[in-house]
Parts: structure tokens; sequence; C-alpha cells
């Protein structure tokens, strides 16, 4: 089933909506669980993966097809247990949710997502979402997100616990860009 989620849900569209709140919880459950995943053996970490992709292609599908049933998952999407699924390769969840959420809506949940995370590697996936957010974002709409990037960019640069030179290279680099 996990392997057909996204094809049915590109399929059904509106049609899906029934089901989409229980999936998209079901589909976050797990994610949250396979970023925890320390199984050290191979089998069930490949399983695992082929799974997560699936998972993350279902996730990817709802965003692009009914984006607006996906705004009350945001927090649950952006959550620092969910945020590894991010770099899986064969996905592109962030590009969809910037591309097709409201900025208006994405970016606050991205400064809610910010102050929950403890490493590097998350921050850098909230910069990047908020990044093409900003991209995908009309020049009329830009001035009602402005306060969000600002905070983001400056919650970006206060003191972490951990490297911070790796994350302040990477944001004044995407900054100039």
């Amino acid at each position: 089933l996990a392997l057909s989620t996204s094809t049915l849900l590109r399929l059904l569209k509106a049609r899906s909506l029934p089901v989409l709140p229980k999936l998209i919880d079901a589909i976050l459950s797990f994610l949250t669980e396979a970023s925890k995943s320390q199984s050290t053996d191979s089998s069930v970490q490949s399983q695992t993966r082929l799974v997560q992709v699936s998972m993350l292609r279902a996730l990817t599908a709802s965003a692009q097809n009914l984006p607006q049933f996906l705004i009350p998952h945001l927090d649950k999407s952006l959550s620092p247990d969910v945020l590894p699924s991010f770099s899986v390769e064969d996905t592109d969840l962030g590009g969809a949710l910037a591309e097709k959420v409201p900025s208006r809506q994405l970016l606050p949940a991205v400064g809610r997502a910010l102050k929950k995370c403890t490493k590097i590697s998350e921050f850098l996936v909230l910069l990047n979402l908020t990044k093409a957010s900003v991209e995908h974002t009309s020049r009329s709409e830009i001035g009602a997100v402005k306060g969000n990037v600002l905070n983001t960019v400056s919650y970006i640069h206060l003191p972490l616990p951990t490297n911070r030179s790796a994350l302040h290279m990477f944001s004044a680099q995407t900054l100039h860009n």
C-alpha cells in the first residue's frame, strides 16, 4: 500500500480527502520512527529506506495536489523527528511545500520548527525551505512574509549548542545568492 499511495493521491485528488488526515498522520508517524531507527541490519535498513521513500513520495504528492489540506499538518511535518527525511534523495518534499503551500502559512511553521531544532542539518533543511519559499513568493506577497524571513535569518544567527560555523557559512552564502 505504501508504494501506491502517492499514485492514488495524484489520481484521486479531492476524492482522497476523507482518508487524507489519517493517512498523513500515519505517514508522519512512520517517518518519525524511521528517523529514530538504530538498526544495524542492512536488510532492515534497506526495507525501512524503501518504505520511507514511498511515504515521502505520498507526502510530496499530497503537497503537490492538495496543499491546502497539508497546512494543518505543517508543524508535525517540520518537526525535528521528520526533518531528516527531507534529505532523502528520491523525493522533493521541501520543493513541493515551498512551491505549493503559500509562504504566509509555510514560513510561520518554519519559524516554530526552528525553535525545536538542535542539529545543524535540521537548521539547514529549514533554511533551504525558507529560501525556496521566498523564491516562489510573488513580489506582491513578499511584504506579508518579510517579518518571518527576517526572524528565520536572525534566529539562525543566535548561538547554538553545536558547531555554528558551517551554518553561518551556508546562511551567508544563501543570503548572497
